[in-house]
């Protein structure tokens, strides 16, 4: 029994720290660190698509699909979604669904709400960092977005991965090289280590808790 309070105490204890902090105290102002990021990737937008969402000041929101070359900072799948909530505004007084399909909206993220999105963003790429919430959702946040160009070889883009890459080292990381896309699978399920240790923990306390209903089970007769 000590063993089994053992597992779900530590199971509780990873489980806490899922959401990053900053993902609902970062200013829209002001500057970030590229190391306090969840995710930290340069690539190409490859789609993007709005939805209805309660989480969303204006009641939707962009899922946008990134084809990542590199990740800066560890490595990931070649694919990776993100959202932003906060850079479509609606342009008419229609339900959300109708604007959606109607095309009745527009990017403000320019406009100070924190979005990433100053347009459509498909083909463009980007030098980017995501927080991670605590349902696993990547999302979006201007002071993240370090630069935006044609490709890899765009003089913006490559400036940003010089300063992205000047301060990991200036905290004691290390840059990942190129070639960190693609070897952890198709696309981003949006589990960390701590959560996957959380999960671990918590199927071997189900595990102890079985045996030991059994064997009480056992005694009792």
């Amino acid at each position: 029994m000590r063993a089994l309070l053992v597992l779900l105490v530590a199971s509780m204890l990873f489980a806490v720290p899922l959401a990053h902090p900053a993902s609902t105290a970062l200013a829209c102002s002001g500057e970030v660190r590229p190391e306090d990021a969840d995710a930290l990737i340069a690539g190409r937008v490859a789609d993007l698509r709005v939805f209805a969402s309660l989480g969303s000041p204006s009641g939707m929101a962009a899922r946008v699909t990134f084809e990542v070359d590199r990740y800066l900072l560890g490595d990931g799948p070649d694919t990776l979604v993100a959202v932003d909530t906060n850079s479509l505004m609606r342009t008419s007084d229609a339900p959300v669904e109708d604007a959606i399909e109607d095309g009745d909206y527009e990017f403000t993220g320019s406009g100070g709400a924190c979005g990433a999105l100053d347009g459509d963003p498909r083909g463009e790429y980007w030098v980017v960092g995501f927080l991670r919430e605590a349902d696993g959702t990547l999302k979006t946040h201007r002071l993240f977005r370090f630069a935006t160009g044609a490709d890899a070889d765009d003089p913006a883009v490559r400036d940003a991965v010089a300063r992205v890459e000047e301060s990991l080292r200036g905290v004691g990381l290390q840059p990942a090289p190129a070639g960190t896309a693609g070897i952890s699978g198709d696309r981003d399920r949006g589990l960390r280590s701590a959560e996957t240790v959380a999960l671990v923990l918590a199927a071997g306390a189900v595990v102890l808790l079985g045996r030991y209903t059994t064997r009480r089970d056992g005694r009792a007769r």
